[in-house]
């Protein structure tokens, strides 16, 4: 709330300027003069709220990733909007805290591959923070190449592939398209259908000419 003693040396600032609305305001009763500063105060509070920086929806990173290969697509998915909410631009800050939330698994397999691939990208790492610290700016792909610890991707979107590859087995492959033959609309709801038609179709691997005529 801003004090009403601003308000009026405000009023007065402008008055003292404009003659004319001085001898009016003059003229005003001691009620209306207070009706007169209560709008202002309205419109002043009206015009901070439109000022404020607007409150957005924080989304919650997805749950650590264990080598569950029904599950990486969808994963990768959450993992984009994710980073799309948090606004993360940058292709090593994705690579570096998707490695971050893959653990365990059966054997191990999960923690095993993301270690395997935080080895190599360490190194990749410091040389980057060097690199920055030295040019004062952010290396473009030609200026990576030329590094001596290349990464292990050259970006999240490559990352999400090999990930695919890896965890996606051919038992999961056709786990997944005998489950797409099977599924049927019925009395489900087309929203519904849709989702659970997505969910499966990401694993079969088909094209989009096969996945039509399933669908």
């Amino acid at each position: 709330m801003i004090p009403e003693a601003t308000i009026l040396a405000l009023i007065t600032t402008t008055l003292f300027f404009q003659p004319n609305l001085l001898t009016q305001w003059n003229a005003l009763s001691k009620n209306k003069k207070e009706e007169v500063t209560d709008s202002i105060q309205e419109f002043v509070e009206e015009v901070k709220k439109e000022l404020q920086p607007k409150t957005r929806l924080k989304t919650e990173p997805p749950k650590d990733f264990e080598g569950n290969s029904d599950d990486v697509a969808n994963w990768c998915r959450r993992m984009m909007l994710y980073f799309n909410n948090r606004n993360i631009d940058s292709e090593w800050e994705k690579i570096e805290f998707a490695l971050s939330k893959i653990t365990g698994g059966r054997e191990n397999r999960a923690q095993k591959w993301a270690d395997t691939v935080i080895k190599a990208f360490i190194p990749f790492q410091m040389e980057l923070r060097r690199w920055r610290e030295d040019n004062k700016s952010e290396p473009d792909e030609e200026k990576i190449q030329q590094f001596s610890n290349k990464p292990p991707f050259n970006n999240w979107k490559e990352m999400a592939g090999y990930m695919a590859d890896f965890f996606i087995t051919n038992e999961s492959v056709s786990n997944a398209i005998e489950n797409l033959k099977r599924l049927k609309q019925g009395n489900w709801m087309i929203e519904d259908y849709c989702m659970d038609f997505c969910t499966w179709k990401d694993l079969t691997q088909y094209n989009e000419i096969a996945l039509v005529g399933i669908f």
